[in-house]
């Protein structure tokens, strides 16, 4: 049985007349009738009871016309399916990001690829720059926003948005009043910067920043934020950014020292952790 039965029988059993069936087929009478006597010789039941005048569906003939229409409705919505994969239409799409993208890139961009593409699932997965190469050699995520630029085999890299890079500076910093600062400037400074391996390519575009005397401190994202904000607030917020103290004496003794200077600091290191300072 091929498929072309299917669509002569469901015309005759429409039409319920072998003339006008073969004429809305485009073929002649005589092969139409042929092609329906195999049918149902293939079957091995009788799908119409002809006479001179009338055609008429059997019992058999009827359950048949149903499950036909059903079988040519799933093919042409296997059809559209697959002609929608094959646009990009539907499926599913894994996307991998830094968590920075969150902030002005990856909205506008979800909002209108679900515009466009309401029917494809995402999947997102937030992932250091170094997880990302690997999750998409190893096909876990099929497309990776990454915050610097890459070059990798078999990875190709599109640039979707340029940026500067910004220094934020208190008011009182001797390089505030600059429009721009060149990089060699800054490497007897103090950097509140993450940690190397959530960007490595990042640390390598600035060269001083792997030297052995170069002193960071790196945090998690949400205190960073927060971080920031109040070291920028300081007067002595760059020059001065208290080193972690490995006592909780140490801790004490340093928020005298800076309530004999009437400065108030924000928080402590003690032994790589933050702790907010006694009142």
């Amino acid at each position: 049985m091929e498929l072309r039965h299917l669509h002569y029988f469901i015309a005759v059993a429409e039409e319920l007349h072998f003339s006008r069936a073969a004429e809305r087929l485009h073929i002649s009478q005589p092969p139409l009738s042929q092609q329906i006597r195999d049918l149902e010789d293939e079957l091995g039941v009788k799908l119409f009871e002809r006479t001179k005048r009338q055609v008429h569906l059997t019992e058999a003939g009827k359950v048949f016309l149903e499950r036909s229409y059903g079988v040519l409705a799933q093919l042409e919505h296997a059809i559209a399916v697959t002609q929608q994969i094959g646009r990009g239409e539907v499926g599913r799409l894994a996307i991998g990001f830094v968590d920075s993208a969150t902030y002005t890139l990856l909205p506008e961009i979800l909002r209108v690829f679900r515009e466009q593409f309401p029917a494809v699932e995402l999947r997102l997965h937030e992932l250091t720059t170094t997880q990302q190469i690997q999750a998409l050699y190893d096909k876990q995520v099929d497309v990776g926003i990454v915050r610097s630029a890459i070059s990798e085999p078999g990875l190709s890299v599109e640039c979707l948005l340029p940026e500067l890079l910004v220094l934020a500076l208190p008011e009182t910093h001797p390089l505030s009043a600059q429009t721009q600062v060149s990089l060699s400037t800054l490497a007897a400074e103090l950097f509140i910067l993450f940690p190397a391996q959530m960007g490595p390519v990042f640390y390598e575009q600035l060269p001083f920043v792997n030297k052995p005397d170069f002193v960071r401190k790196s945090l998690k994202r949400q205190f960073r934020c927060k971080l920031s904000s109040a070291w920028l607030q300081q007067d002595w917020a760059l020059r001065s950014f208290p080193p972690p103290c490995k006592t909780s004496t140490e801790a004490e003794s340093f928020t005298d020292h800076y309530k004999n200077r009437s400065l108030k600091p924000d928080f402590i290191w003690l032994g790589g952790s933050i702790i907010p300072p006694q009142s």
